[in-house]
């Protein structure tokens, strides 16, 4: 199954998906610095940058369309503007699923979404995606449910336009408490850490191109989670 994946990043989203078996068609991604990273490790895929400038029939068909547009204009650490901020591209996003039609699409946001607005912007999203003949579901997912020491939690709609049940799953179960406090424990000595993180969090060495890079990890989505998403998605296609 083909992937299209827009505000790409560093690929959190094409490497989770990747991980569970799809193809990484082309990738849209604004940042300099990210399209580096993109280009080095997705050299067959194509390349596009300002999502806003970007015509759907120019883009090969594909079976999935993901992506995680900006969140500052909706994230509780912010002024939480919505639609009055200029960052607000999800009417882009909306363009491209009207323009290509895939099978499944994939969105990915703080959950801050759901409240701003008291949840109007939200429903647009989901009204949207209807217009667009999509069923959808969703999902707060966090990132320490798959291993991570940090919470991370980030909201994922997965629609789909065959009209069919997506089956959810849960993540922790009725035991969640107890998990996450067993989760807590194995972080405080060290134990469950992923041998990739570092014991020092986000930090800054003096060297300028490591905050560049700290920008870009900060809006990564964690790829561990985008793949169990895309294993959803493979089971329900099976179906």
């Amino acid at each position: 199954m083909r992937v299209g994946s827009l505000f790409s990043g560093i690929g959190g989203f094409d490497l989770g998906f990747e991980r569970a078996g799809f193809d990484i068609a082309w990738q849209v991604e604004f940042d300099p610095f990210c399209q580096s990273i993109l280009k080095k490790h997705w050299p067959n895929a194509k390349l596009y940058s300002d999502i806003r400038e970007v015509k759907a029939d120019e883009l090969q068909p594909v079976n999935v369309l993901c992506g995680g547009f900006p969140c500052q204009p909706v994230s509780v650490s912010g002024k939480r503007k919505g639609r009055d901020d200029e960052r607000w591209l999800w009417p882009e996003f909306a363009r491209i699923v009207r323009g290509l039609r895939p099978t499944y699409v994939v969105v990915e946001n703080v959950p801050g979404l759901l409240t701003v607005d008291g949840g109007r912007l939200f429903g647009t999203i989901l009204g949207d995606l209807a217009a667009c003949g999509y069923d959808a579901e969703w999902q707060v997912l966090p990132a320490s449910a798959f291993g991570a020491w940090h919470r991370r939690e980030r909201l994922f709609i997965v629609a789909y336009s065959d009209c069919q049940r997506l089956e959810k799953r849960e993540v922790f179960g009725s035991d969640a408490e107890q998990k996450l406090a067993a989760l807590a424990r194995d972080c405080s000595t060290g134990a469950g850490i992923w041998a990739v993180e570092s014991g020092i969090c986000r930090t800054l060495d003096g060297v300028s191109n490591r905050v560049e890079r700290l920008r870009a990890l900060g809006n990564a989505i964690v790829p561990q989670v985008a793949e169990f998403v895309a294993r959803m998605i493979l089971a329900h296609a099976q179906e």
